[in-house]
């Protein structure tokens, strides 16, 4: 439902959500690169290297180096993802299972390789990217609350 002053009111699971009519993220597409000492902020998310994974639970954590050459971009019908711990689904269904709302995952961003999604930032890592024996760079971004 359209308000006035570019407000939208729309039924969300179990409630109503009320928000601005703003630009969605279909279009942005960078390299994502992230050197030591750097942090990038995405979709409000801080990314950090780091030298060990901590205990919090508010963090996932991922492998640096499995994530060259991918690019941050707005999600895509054909984006999937291979959920951590196994099975791979939707990048759309998968947001839609976890309750995201959806004029928050119009405007989110995701590292990803062609149509392959290796983080969600605030949602999810890929098990292609998760830590190993083999890891050397570790990155780390804060889980959405």
């Amino acid at each position: 439902l359209m308000l006035p002053n570019d407000v939208i009111a729309e039924k969300q699971y179990d409630y109503i959500l009320f928000y601005k009519k703003e630009d969605v993220n279909k279009g942005v597409r960078a390299p994502f690169e992230l050197e030591k000492n750097y942090s990038e902020y995405i979709n409000g998310f801080e990314f950090k290297k780091v030298e060990k994974v901590g205990e919090k639970a508010e963090f996932l954590y991922f492998d640096l180096d499995k994530i060259k050459g991918a690019e941050i971009r707005g999600i895509e019908d054909k984006d999937y993802i291979f959920k951590f711990g196994g099975g791979s689904s939707q990048v759309g269904k998968f947001l839609r299972d976890k309750k995201i709302p959806k004029n928050i995952r119009d405007k989110m961003c995701v590292i990803a390789k062609e149509n392959e999604v290796l983080l969600i930032p605030g949602v999810e890592i890929s098990e292609n990217v998760k830590i190993d024996d083999t890891t050397k760079n570790i990155g780390k971004v804060q889980k959405w609350k």
